[in-house]
């Protein structure tokens, strides 16, 4: 049976930098909630469940001295980019502090919960975790939520101002089939303004979408690795995907009846054995 966790927190020194990019990406949104699962489903196999889908609501992301701290003034730069999108070293690190919220959409495995043993494990594993590479300085854990109903009533009364992730790769496809490189696309589909003719049009409300992480696409059948982290994992080369997210008012989900993946805002991780690649999309 489905059900809804809500896992809010704030954290500092996160690393927001996916070159030649800088967001907070579904994609580390889906990691970071499969190792919340694993830990919590580590520590007491009575209430073990499983991710099946997860929504992003930002509330605040303030970046230290224009986005650049630290490391992140560095000029080492990972891979290449396409020589239509960016013709400059981008640094690897840029540092961020930044409050969200997680909804994920859980299935357990067993069908009666016990849900204090389950939130005082919650709490309990997110105290011992980081969140892109960042101190998580406050978290809170809520659920489980029998319905999105219940969910939606419990959390609007105190879930202020916020923005949900949302898929919006139209443009974006529509400038790659008027043969764009793939990046030149990325770019400008997520710039407010665009030339038509001899004048600028709209096209996108200012620092409503961006360009973030997706997935990657493998390059390699998994293998085992030795000297890497989780070497007990497989391991491949595989290059990061790209796509185009828009940030949508919390309140649309909130004050409103529509479900979570009517609004399409709800992720879901997904294989693609043809093209080999692991991306989350909504």
């Amino acid at each position: 049976m489905i059900h809804y966790l809500v896992i809010e927190l704030a954290a500092d020194n996160i690393n927001v930098a996916q070159p030649p990019f800088w967001s907070v990406s579904p994609y580390s949104v889906s990691s970071f909630l499969r190792a919340f699962q694993q830990r919590v489903n580590e520590a007491d196999q009575r209430h073990e469940f499983f991710v099946e889908g997860f929504s992003v609501i930002q509330h605040s992301l303030q970046g230290y001295s224009g986005m650049l701290s630290g490391a992140g003034m560095e000029p080492t730069t990972k891979g290449n980019v396409d020589k239509h999108a960016i013709n400059h070293g981008f640094p690897y690190k840029l540092l961020a502090s930044g409050r969200f919220t997680f909804i994920a959409e859980v299935e357990f495995t067993e069908v009666n919960i016990d849900d204090s043993r389950l939130k005082q494990d919650a709490r309990k594993v997110l105290q011992n975790m980081k969140f892109l590479g960042g101190g998580i300085t406050q978290s809170r854990f809520k659920g489980p939520f029998t319905t999105e109903n219940g969910l939606r009533k419990e959390m609007g009364k105190n879930i202020g101002s916020g923005l949900l992730y949302k898929l919006d790769d139209r443009c974006l496809k529509g400038l790659i089939q008027n043969d764009k490189s793939p990046a030149e696309a990325l770019l400008w589909a997520t710039q407010p303004m665009a030339h038509r003719g001899d004048t600028k049009k709209m096209i996108n409300k200012p620092g409503a979408n961006f360009a973030s992480l997706i997935g990657y696409q493998l390059l390699e059948a998994p293998k085992n690795r030795s000297g890497v982290r989780e070497s007990a994992h497989k391991h491949a080369f595989a290059e990061p995907v790209f796509s185009v997210i828009e940030r949508t008012p919390v309140t649309r989900y909130f004050k409103g009846k529509s479900s979570l993946h009517d609004l399409g805002v709800l992720w879901q991780k997904t294989f693609d054995a043809k093209s080999n690649t692991l991306y989350v999309h909504t």
